[in-house]
């Protein structure tokens, strides 16, 4: 089986165990249990409230009862009734409403109930892209594939637009010497996105056109804030800030669009008749078509208990509404025409792995593309920008964790990973980090990158006391504490989780003290392995709270960390990814929270609590 063949059979089968599951746990969980996870929203009356880009139809569902959830602004949900239902994104969420974009008109409005879904494009775009990859015989799928050598070309950078290290610079330099490809790894904090930044700008200064990738929302607006760019996506994925770099704000100073809007505007009273007066003949339709309407008024007849009068007043709105429709078509081109202008005119356009794959982008090609965050994307989502350019330049850290993969395991092998192994001579390491307290950052450091990470000065020692002034049962001078807590792993009924009560209640104790010494609940992160945990403390805290997946790519001031386990086994705790990530999101101050008897059963953290004791940081 071929490379591609064999990454297009992973896919499918990734695919169809998402699916399966979410389908699953919808039909065989009630629904009132989904809506406590945050996984559903129910009892909800809709309301078409008015039309976005691209003919996206516009709906704002609401209640009276608070509307508490999971769910958040553009993940794609089910709005269903009974056994009918329809996807959308989700734009907005207050209160007491939820605002969902679809692609089509929801015939189902009153008392409906939305739950989060799969994205389903994704994989069809993945497909898609890999299917096109296996065809092409370029030399870089040739390089990507290790069937041929890189190649670097000589070159000076005269001028950087940024005050870089000597590793960045390097690594920046090697990136546009590089013909091929080119890796850059990043540990935590040392400064991934301004490095991919400033290979953005280089790139353009040489007259190269950049798509810069990755594969969430929250990464490409990470590296879009540093750039002049043209960020594609959906408007409800998109951070506020970037409005104005926006496609939907771009387009609307191009003329096709003003004239796109201005018919649109022209219509809107007259679409609203039309549907009022489609929806009031109804029941005298009886099957019949648009085409069979028309031929029996030009007969002057009338069928199936229909009168010919009606019949003819049928035919005069069927007559409005193909008008109406040929309209549409024309605004569809016209918006067309406007969002291809803005983005064959953009030197960088900035966009996700899967929106790489959109009709929007079709047609375009780069000279280069940079994708950020490469580590947590597999590799059949990175073919989608790849097929789009004559060099790819990757950045991430393999030693964080991979993607997260329900079934296809071998997918979360990553492009970055692959090549790092494969091609010894094309990558970087940054070497020097600006997060955290050099003790915080000791054992990822020895175990992970070899001792090879150096903590700049500006944060070398820098201790929650620097910002709060005080002392208390929490000794805020020092950065790292781990509290041991001999208590009692549980499972809720029916759960494949766990949950510790005496940690949670140490957590709890360890939050209040630290609110108590001034310091912001939004400088305070909680991280925990399981579910169930998340679930108890989440009810104990008004802190963020989430297990470690929630926080890649994050950082707080201080980071509190319950491991739960307090029996034989440890299970996924021993992910080396895993803890490497949940070590280091704290800037000033780690406080774990664990059973240091259990912990100590395996090789890894009874390294980890050996590093702590020299420290002195067991309590």
């Amino acid at each position: 089986m071929s490379f591609f063949s064999n990454l297009i059979k992973l896919v499918k089968e990734e695919r169809r165990a998402e699916i399966e599951k979410e389908l699953k746990e919808i039909k065989s969980t009630p629904a009132k249990v989904r809506e406590l996870k945050g996984k559903a929203i129910l009892n909800l009356n809709g309301k078409f409230v008015e039309y976005g880009l691209g003919n996206r139809y516009v709906y704002r569902f609401s209640r009276r009862k608070e509307i508490k959830t999971e769910i958040r602004v553009g993940d794609v949900v089910l709005v269903s009734k009974g056994g009918t239902s329809y996807q959308g994104v989700v734009s907005e969420i207050r209160k007491n409403s939820i605002t969902i974009m679809t692609d089509n008109k929801l015939p189902i409005l009153k008392n409906v109930r939305i739950d989060l879904y799969v994205n389903d494009i994704t994989f069809q775009r993945q497909i898609s892209a890999l299917e096109k990859a296996s065809k092409n015989e370029r030399r870089l799928n040739y390089v990507l594939l290790g069937k041929l050598q890189p190649k670097f070309e000589s070159t000076t950078i005269k001028k950087f637009y940024t005050n870089l290290n000597p590793s960045q610079k390097e690594a920046v330099k090697k990136a546009i010497e590089a013909r091929d490809i080119f890796l850059i790894h990043g540990p935590p904090g040392t400064g991934k996105t301004t490095v991919a930044a400033e290979i953005i700008k280089q790139c353009v200064k040489r007259g190269l056109r950049v798509l810069a990738t990755a594969e969430t929302n929250t990464a490409v607006d990470n590296i879009a804030e540093k750039v002049d760019c043209v960020r594609i996506g959906h408007p409800a994925r998109i951070n506020e800030k970037l409005i104005k770099q926006c496609l939907d704000k771009r387009v609307e100073s191009i003329k096709e669009f003003k004239l796109a809007r201005s018919i649109r505007e022209s219509i809107d009273k007259d679409v609203e008749r039309i549907n009022k007066q489609l929806s009031r003949f109804k029941k005298w339709r009886r099957g019949l078509s648009d085409v069979q309407i028309l031929k029996l008024a030009k007969q002057d007849r009338g069928i199936r208990g229909i009168p010919r009068g009606t019949i003819k007043e049928m035919a005069a709105i069927v007559k409005e509404k193909i008008k109406i429709d040929a309209t549409f078509k024309k605004i569809r081109s016209l918006e067309q025409e406007a969002i291809k202008k803005v983005i064959s005119n953009a030197k960088v356009v900035c966009a996700t792995n899967t929106t790489c794959g959109s009709e929007f982008l079709q047609s375009e090609h780069f000279d280069v593309v940079v994708i950020d965050e490469a580590t947590q994307a597999t590799e059949p989502s990175c073919w989608i920008p790849i097929n789009m350019a004559d060099k790819v330049i990757l950045i991430g850290d393999h030693k964080q964790l991979p993607p997260l993969v329900v079934a296809a395991k071998q997918l979360e092998k990553t492009m970055f990973e692959r090549l790092i192994e494969t091609h010894k001579n094309v990558s970087i390491m940054l070497n020097v980090q600006y997060r955290m307290n050099e003790k915080i950052c000791a054992f990822s450091n020895k175990r992970f990158y070899n001792n090879k990470l150096i903590t700049d000065n500006s944060v070398k020692n820098q201790v929650l006391y620097d910002v709060v002034k005080k002392k208390a049962k929490i000794d805020t001078k020092e950065p790292v504490i781990f509290i041991n807590v001999e208590g009692e792993e549980k499972k809720n009924k029916g759960s494949t989780s766990y949950y510790n009560p005496k940690e949670v209640e140490v957590v709890k104790k360890v939050v209040k003290e630290l609110l108590a010494l001034g310091v912001k609940k939004e400088w305070i992160g909680v991280i925990t392995p399981y579910d169930d945990q998340v679930a108890e403390i989440k009810k104990s805290v008004p802190v963020e709270v989430h297990t470690v997946d929630g926080f890649q790519g994050r950082e707080k001031e201080v980071i509190i960390v319950s491991f739960v386990r307090s029996g034989d086994g440890l299970g996924f705790l021993t992910d080396e990814r895993r803890l490497n990530v949940t070590l280091t999101r704290a800037k000033r101050m780690l406080i774990m929270i664990g059973n240091k008897k259990t912990l100590c059963k395996n090789v890894m953290y009874k390294e980890l609590i050996k590093e702590y004791a020299k420290l002195q940081a067991l309590q």
